[in-house]
Protein backbone atom coordinates (compact mmCIF):
# COMPACT_ATOMS: atom_id res chain seq x y z
CA UNK A 1 0.00 0.00 0.00
CA UNK A 2 1.20 3.82 -1.12
CA UNK A 3 0.22 6.95 -0.18
CA UNK A 4 0.71 10.61 -1.17
CA UNK A 5 -0.93 13.55 0.78
CA UNK A 6 -1.77 16.44 -0.58
CA UNK A 7 -2.34 19.43 1.34
CA UNK A 8 -5.43 21.74 1.02
CA UNK A 9 -6.89 25.07 1.92
CA UNK A 10 -8.94 25.37 5.08
CA UNK A 11 -6.75 22.84 6.90
CA UNK A 12 -7.89 19.71 4.28
CA UNK A 13 -5.77 17.00 3.28
CA UNK A 14 -6.18 14.83 0.62
CA UNK A 15 -4.84 11.33 1.18
CA UNK A 16 -4.24 9.32 -2.44
CA UNK A 17 -4.17 5.59 -1.69
CA UNK A 18 -2.61 2.70 -4.21
CA UNK A 19 -3.28 -0.80 -3.38
CA UNK A 20 -1.57 -3.32 -5.39
CA UNK A 21 -3.59 -5.55 -7.67
CA UNK A 22 -2.12 -8.52 -5.68
CA UNK A 23 -3.22 -7.42 -2.14
CA UNK A 24 -6.64 -6.37 -3.70
CA UNK A 25 -7.67 -9.65 -5.22
CA UNK A 26 -8.10 -11.40 -1.97
CA UNK A 27 -11.02 -8.92 -1.35
CA UNK A 28 -13.11 -9.76 -4.54
CA UNK A 29 -13.12 -13.58 -3.23
CA UNK A 30 -14.29 -11.86 0.09
CA UNK A 31 -17.13 -9.94 -1.75
CA UNK A 32 -18.31 -12.75 -3.39
CA UNK A 33 -18.45 -14.76 -0.75
CA UNK A 34 -20.30 -12.06 1.30
CA UNK A 35 -22.60 -11.47 -1.62
CA UNK A 36 -23.44 -15.15 -2.19
CA UNK A 37 -25.05 -14.89 0.86
CA UNK A 38 -28.09 -13.22 -0.46
CA UNK A 39 -28.40 -15.65 -3.41
CA UNK A 40 -31.13 -17.88 -4.45
CA UNK A 41 -30.29 -20.48 -6.57
CA UNK A 42 -32.50 -23.64 -7.24
CA UNK A 43 -31.30 -26.58 -6.02
CA UNK A 44 -28.61 -24.91 -3.38
CA UNK A 45 -28.91 -23.86 -0.05
CA UNK A 46 -28.90 -20.19 1.00
CA UNK A 47 -24.99 -19.59 1.96
CA UNK A 48 -24.44 -22.96 0.22
CA UNK A 49 -23.74 -21.68 -3.40
CA UNK A 50 -20.28 -22.82 -5.16
CA UNK A 51 -17.96 -19.99 -5.70
CA UNK A 52 -18.01 -20.38 -9.05
CA UNK A 53 -21.31 -20.47 -9.56
CA UNK A 54 -22.37 -17.53 -7.71
CA UNK A 55 -19.62 -15.56 -9.98
CA UNK A 56 -21.44 -16.02 -12.92
CA UNK A 57 -24.91 -15.37 -11.10
CA UNK A 58 -23.56 -12.01 -9.26
CA UNK A 59 -22.78 -8.73 -11.42
CA UNK A 60 -18.84 -7.85 -12.05
CA UNK A 61 -19.73 -3.99 -11.09
CA UNK A 62 -21.35 -5.71 -7.97
CA UNK A 63 -18.08 -7.16 -7.05
CA UNK A 64 -16.22 -4.93 -7.27
CA UNK A 65 -18.14 -2.41 -6.01
CA UNK A 66 -18.53 -4.75 -2.65
CA UNK A 67 -14.73 -5.24 -2.88
CA UNK A 68 -14.08 -1.83 -3.02
CA UNK A 69 -16.07 -0.98 0.03
CA UNK A 70 -14.28 -4.11 1.67
CA UNK A 71 -10.17 -2.55 1.05
CA UNK A 72 -11.43 1.49 1.82
CA UNK A 73 -12.42 0.22 5.12
CA UNK A 74 -9.12 -2.13 5.44
CA UNK A 75 -7.43 0.36 4.60
CA UNK A 76 -8.21 3.75 5.48
CA UNK A 77 -7.59 3.84 8.93
CA UNK A 78 -3.71 2.34 8.48
CA UNK A 79 -3.16 4.99 6.04
CA UNK A 80 -4.33 8.16 8.40
CA UNK A 81 -2.36 6.61 11.38
CA UNK A 82 1.22 5.59 8.97
CA UNK A 83 0.80 9.40 8.49
CA UNK A 84 0.01 10.61 11.39
CA UNK A 85 -2.97 12.49 10.36
CA UNK A 86 -5.66 13.84 13.35
CA UNK A 87 -8.69 13.48 11.01
CA UNK A 88 -12.15 15.37 12.13
CA UNK A 89 -15.41 14.59 11.42
CA UNK A 90 -16.30 12.05 8.08
CA UNK A 91 -14.04 11.41 5.28
CA UNK A 92 -15.38 12.55 1.60
CA UNK A 93 -14.33 9.27 -0.37
CA UNK A 94 -13.74 8.90 -4.35
CA UNK A 95 -12.52 6.09 -5.99
CA UNK A 96 -9.74 6.67 -8.88
CA UNK A 97 -8.95 3.40 -10.18
CA UNK A 98 -10.89 0.15 -10.10
CA UNK A 99 -10.16 -2.80 -12.98
CA UNK A 100 -8.84 -6.36 -13.45
CA UNK A 101 -5.72 -6.68 -12.62
CA UNK A 102 -4.86 -3.24 -11.92
CA UNK A 103 -3.92 -1.42 -8.84
CA UNK A 104 -6.93 -0.17 -6.64
CA UNK A 105 -6.84 3.69 -6.41
CA UNK A 106 -8.60 5.69 -3.83
CA UNK A 107 -8.47 9.56 -2.43
CA UNK A 108 -9.80 10.72 0.92
CA UNK A 109 -10.83 14.63 1.42
CA UNK A 110 -10.93 14.89 4.98
CA UNK A 111 -10.58 17.97 7.62
CA UNK A 112 -7.72 17.98 9.67
CA UNK A 113 -6.27 19.49 13.14
CA UNK A 114 -5.34 23.03 11.92
CA UNK A 115 -1.50 24.06 12.61
CA UNK A 116 -1.54 26.83 15.15
CA UNK A 117 1.14 29.29 15.20
CA UNK A 118 0.18 31.18 18.44
CA UNK A 119 2.14 34.68 18.98
CA UNK A 120 4.53 35.29 22.37
CA UNK A 121 1.58 34.61 24.52
CA UNK A 122 3.80 35.06 27.82
CA UNK A 123 3.88 38.77 26.58
CA UNK A 124 0.42 39.40 25.91
CA UNK A 125 -0.39 37.98 29.06
CA UNK A 126 1.53 40.16 30.72
CA UNK A 127 -0.10 43.45 29.58
CA UNK A 128 -2.90 42.30 31.19
CA UNK A 129 -3.57 42.96 34.62
CA UNK A 130 -6.74 42.86 37.36
CA UNK A 131 -7.98 46.30 37.48
CA UNK A 132 -7.98 47.34 41.24
CA UNK A 133 -11.16 50.07 40.54
CA UNK A 134 -13.02 47.16 39.22
CA UNK A 135 -13.37 45.49 43.00
CA UNK A 136 -14.62 48.23 44.77
CA UNK A 137 -18.39 48.40 45.89
CA UNK A 138 -20.30 50.80 45.69
CA UNK A 139 -22.82 52.26 48.36
CA UNK A 140 -25.77 51.26 45.54
CA UNK A 141 -24.07 48.31 44.81
CA UNK A 142 -24.34 47.35 48.55
CA UNK A 143 -27.71 48.43 48.48
CA UNK A 144 -29.11 46.77 45.91
CA UNK A 145 -27.73 43.37 47.30
CA UNK A 146 -29.53 44.17 50.69
CA UNK A 147 -32.79 44.93 49.04
CA UNK A 148 -32.58 41.82 47.69
CA UNK A 149 -32.14 40.19 50.43
CA UNK A 150 -35.50 42.26 51.92
CA UNK A 151 -37.07 40.85 49.05
CA UNK A 152 -35.76 37.78 49.66
CA UNK A 153 -37.00 37.11 53.15
CA UNK A 154 -40.67 38.74 51.95
CA UNK A 155 -40.89 36.60 49.83
CA UNK A 156 -39.28 33.20 51.20
CA UNK A 157 -37.10 32.82 47.75
CA UNK A 158 -34.27 30.04 47.73
CA UNK A 159 -31.30 32.60 47.57
CA UNK A 160 -29.57 32.35 44.39
CA UNK A 161 -25.65 30.52 44.93
CA UNK A 162 -22.47 33.47 44.02
CA UNK A 163 -19.32 32.55 43.85
CA UNK A 164 -18.93 33.97 46.92
CA UNK A 165 -18.78 31.67 50.38
CA UNK A 166 -22.35 31.24 51.96
CA UNK A 167 -21.60 32.84 55.16
CA UNK A 168 -21.88 36.31 53.16
CA UNK A 169 -25.24 37.34 51.40
CA UNK A 170 -23.68 38.55 47.79
CA UNK A 171 -26.16 39.06 45.38
CA UNK A 172 -25.79 40.69 42.04
CA UNK A 173 -28.14 42.76 40.45
CA UNK A 174 -29.16 40.54 37.66
CA UNK A 175 -29.67 38.01 40.63
CA UNK A 176 -32.40 40.34 42.50
CA UNK A 177 -34.44 40.91 39.28
CA UNK A 178 -34.26 37.20 38.41
CA UNK A 179 -35.54 37.23 42.48
CA UNK A 180 -38.31 39.47 41.39
CA UNK A 181 -39.46 37.17 38.16
CA UNK A 182 -39.33 34.11 40.54
CA UNK A 183 -41.68 36.03 43.17
CA UNK A 184 -44.59 35.93 40.49
CA UNK A 185 -43.25 39.41 38.99
CA UNK A 186 -45.45 41.41 41.02
CA UNK A 187 -45.95 44.96 40.40
CA UNK A 188 -47.69 45.98 43.24
CA UNK A 189 -45.99 47.94 46.11
CA UNK A 190 -45.36 45.87 48.53
CA UNK A 191 -44.17 46.45 52.26
CA UNK A 192 -40.61 45.27 52.64
CA UNK A 193 -39.17 44.21 56.28
CA UNK A 194 -36.96 47.38 57.65
CA UNK A 195 -33.75 47.07 57.81
CA UNK A 196 -32.44 46.95 61.02
CA UNK A 197 -30.52 44.80 63.70
CA UNK A 198 -33.72 42.30 64.04
CA UNK A 199 -33.61 41.87 60.71
CA UNK A 200 -29.75 40.84 59.94
CA UNK A 201 -30.35 38.56 62.78
CA UNK A 202 -33.17 36.77 61.37
CA UNK A 203 -30.68 35.94 58.53
CA UNK A 204 -28.25 34.26 60.26
CA UNK A 205 -24.84 34.01 62.34
CA UNK A 206 -25.14 38.37 62.10
CA UNK A 207 -24.61 40.43 65.35
CA UNK A 208 -26.69 43.33 64.04
CA UNK A 209 -27.39 44.90 60.90
CA UNK A 210 -23.48 46.85 60.68
CA UNK A 211 -22.15 43.28 60.77
CA UNK A 212 -24.79 42.18 57.93
CA UNK A 213 -23.70 45.35 55.57
CA UNK A 214 -19.77 44.25 56.26
CA UNK A 215 -20.61 40.68 55.46
CA UNK A 216 -22.62 41.61 52.48
CA UNK A 217 -19.72 44.42 51.12
CA UNK A 218 -17.03 41.10 51.79
CA UNK A 219 -19.18 38.64 49.96
CA UNK A 220 -19.34 41.02 46.96
CA UNK A 221 -15.67 41.90 46.77
CA UNK A 222 -15.23 38.09 46.92
CA UNK A 223 -17.61 38.21 43.75
CA UNK A 224 -16.08 40.95 42.31
CA UNK A 225 -12.61 39.50 42.49
CA UNK A 226 -13.48 36.26 40.71
CA UNK A 227 -15.51 38.05 38.10
CA UNK A 228 -12.53 40.12 37.67
CA UNK A 229 -10.42 37.04 37.45
CA UNK A 230 -12.47 35.54 34.90
CA UNK A 231 -12.55 38.73 32.86
CA UNK A 232 -8.78 38.74 32.82
CA UNK A 233 -8.79 35.19 31.61
CA UNK A 234 -10.89 35.80 28.71
CA UNK A 235 -9.02 38.73 27.60
CA UNK A 236 -5.97 36.81 27.42
CA UNK A 237 -6.55 34.14 25.64
CA UNK A 238 -9.09 36.27 23.13
CA UNK A 239 -5.96 38.87 22.49
CA UNK A 240 -3.95 35.67 22.25
CA UNK A 241 -6.56 34.04 19.40
CA UNK A 242 -7.10 37.34 17.78
CA UNK A 243 -3.57 37.50 16.46
CA UNK A 244 -2.32 33.90 16.20
CA UNK A 245 -2.81 31.86 12.63
CA UNK A 246 -5.11 29.47 12.43
CA UNK A 247 -6.85 28.10 9.34
CA UNK A 248 -9.97 26.60 10.70
CA UNK A 249 -11.70 23.65 8.84
CA UNK A 250 -15.12 24.59 8.18
CA UNK A 251 -16.56 21.34 9.88
CA UNK A 252 -15.61 22.75 13.39
CA UNK A 253 -17.24 26.13 12.88
CA UNK A 254 -20.39 24.07 11.26
CA UNK A 255 -20.44 21.81 14.64
CA UNK A 256 -19.57 24.14 17.21
CA UNK A 257 -22.70 26.63 15.37
CA UNK A 258 -24.87 23.34 16.13
CA UNK A 259 -23.57 23.39 19.60
CA UNK A 260 -24.67 27.05 20.41
CA UNK A 261 -27.75 26.72 18.69
CA UNK A 262 -28.75 23.78 20.68
CA UNK A 263 -27.43 25.36 23.98
CA UNK A 264 -29.61 28.16 22.61
CA UNK A 265 -32.85 26.50 22.40
CA UNK A 266 -32.99 24.60 25.31
CA UNK A 267 -32.50 27.99 27.38
CA UNK A 268 -35.48 29.50 25.45
CA UNK A 269 -38.07 25.90 26.08
CA UNK A 270 -36.97 26.54 29.95
CA UNK A 271 -39.12 29.71 29.85
CA UNK A 272 -41.56 27.70 28.59
CA UNK A 273 -41.48 28.82 24.95
CA UNK A 274 -41.11 26.32 22.28
CA UNK A 275 -38.16 26.91 20.09
CA UNK A 276 -40.53 26.97 16.90
CA UNK A 277 -42.81 29.83 18.41
CA UNK A 278 -39.74 32.50 19.40
CA UNK A 279 -38.52 32.46 15.85
CA UNK A 280 -41.36 33.25 14.40
CA UNK A 281 -41.67 35.86 17.59
CA UNK A 282 -38.31 37.29 16.03
CA UNK A 283 -39.03 36.86 12.61
CA UNK A 284 -35.86 34.53 12.37
CA UNK A 285 -35.28 31.10 10.61
CA UNK A 286 -32.99 28.60 12.17
CA UNK A 287 -30.69 29.18 9.26
CA UNK A 288 -30.78 32.75 10.22
CA UNK A 289 -29.49 31.81 13.68
CA UNK A 290 -26.42 30.18 11.64
CA UNK A 291 -25.74 33.30 10.23
CA UNK A 292 -25.78 35.19 13.25
CA UNK A 293 -23.84 32.38 15.37
CA UNK A 294 -21.19 32.21 12.83
CA UNK A 295 -18.67 34.89 14.23
CA UNK A 296 -19.33 33.43 17.93
CA UNK A 297 -18.74 30.02 16.48
CA UNK A 298 -15.34 30.94 15.12
CA UNK A 299 -13.66 33.32 17.71
CA UNK A 300 -14.70 29.79 20.46
CA UNK A 301 -13.26 27.21 18.42
CA UNK A 302 -9.50 29.77 18.00
CA UNK A 303 -9.43 29.89 21.76
CA UNK A 304 -10.27 26.45 22.06
CA UNK A 305 -7.49 25.45 19.62
CA UNK A 306 -4.94 27.80 21.41
CA UNK A 307 -5.30 26.71 24.55
CA UNK A 308 -4.76 23.12 23.28
CA UNK A 309 -1.69 24.39 21.39
CA UNK A 310 -0.36 26.04 24.87
CA UNK A 311 -0.99 22.88 26.88
CA UNK A 312 1.41 21.22 24.12
CA UNK A 313 3.71 23.63 24.21
CA UNK A 314 3.90 23.96 27.92
CA UNK A 315 3.98 20.16 28.63
CA UNK A 316 0.76 20.84 30.63
CA UNK A 317 -1.11 17.01 31.64
CA UNK A 318 -3.95 16.23 33.69
CA UNK A 319 -3.52 12.95 35.24
CA UNK A 320 -6.29 10.48 36.02
CA UNK A 321 -6.68 11.01 39.51
CA UNK A 322 -7.14 14.33 39.07
CA UNK A 323 -9.56 13.97 36.68
CA UNK A 324 -11.58 10.96 39.57
CA UNK A 325 -11.38 13.19 42.30
CA UNK A 326 -13.00 16.02 40.71
CA UNK A 327 -15.62 13.36 39.50
CA UNK A 328 -15.98 12.32 42.91
CA UNK A 329 -16.52 16.07 44.42
CA UNK A 330 -18.98 16.63 41.88
CA UNK A 331 -21.22 13.54 42.76
CA UNK A 332 -20.38 13.99 46.72
CA UNK A 333 -22.39 17.77 46.43
CA UNK A 334 -25.02 16.28 43.94
CA UNK A 335 -25.72 12.68 45.50
CA UNK A 336 -28.97 12.41 43.61
CA UNK A 337 -27.66 12.58 40.39
CA UNK A 338 -26.65 8.95 39.84
CA UNK A 339 -30.76 8.26 40.35
CA UNK A 340 -31.94 10.53 37.66
CA UNK A 341 -33.30 8.69 34.85
CA UNK A 342 -31.41 10.86 32.26
CA UNK A 343 -27.86 9.10 34.12
CA UNK A 344 -24.84 10.89 33.75
CA UNK A 345 -21.98 9.85 30.64
CA UNK A 346 -19.28 9.56 33.01
CA UNK A 347 -17.55 9.53 29.60
CA UNK A 348 -18.35 12.58 28.45
CA UNK A 349 -18.06 13.93 32.07
CA UNK A 350 -14.37 12.74 31.67
CA UNK A 351 -13.86 14.80 28.89
CA UNK A 352 -15.85 17.63 30.21
CA UNK A 353 -13.14 17.95 33.12
CA UNK A 354 -9.92 17.34 31.74
CA UNK A 355 -10.43 20.34 29.15
CA UNK A 356 -11.75 22.52 32.99
CA UNK A 357 -8.56 21.11 34.95
CA UNK A 358 -6.44 21.18 31.44
CA UNK A 359 -7.43 24.95 31.45
CA UNK A 360 -7.21 25.68 35.00
CA UNK A 361 -3.18 24.93 34.72
CA UNK A 362 -2.80 26.84 31.37
CA UNK A 363 -4.42 30.39 32.99
CA UNK A 364 -2.59 29.94 36.61
CA UNK A 365 0.60 29.64 34.29
CA UNK A 366 -0.17 32.56 32.19
CA UNK A 367 -1.03 34.38 35.92
CA UNK A 368 2.03 33.71 37.16
CA UNK A 369 4.14 35.56 34.24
Amino acid sequence: METFIQKLPRSKIEITVEIPFSDFSPFLEEAVSLLSQNLKIKGFRPGKIPREIAKKELRSSEIYEKAAHLVIQNTYNRAIEQNKIKPIGTPKIEVIKIALNNPFVYKAEISVVPEVKLPDYKEIAKKSKINPQNLEVSEKELNDALVWLQKHALHRIKPVKTPARSCYPSVTLRAAIRADSIAGGKKEKQELPPLDDSFAQSLGKFENLEDLKNKTREGLVIEKKWKEKERKRGEIIENIALVSKIEIPEVLIEYEIENMIEDFKRKTEETGLKFEDYLKQIKKTKEDLKKDFREGAEKRIRVILCLREIADKENIVVSEQEIKDKINDILKKYPDIKTTEKRVDLERLRSYYRNVIQNEKIFQLLEQI
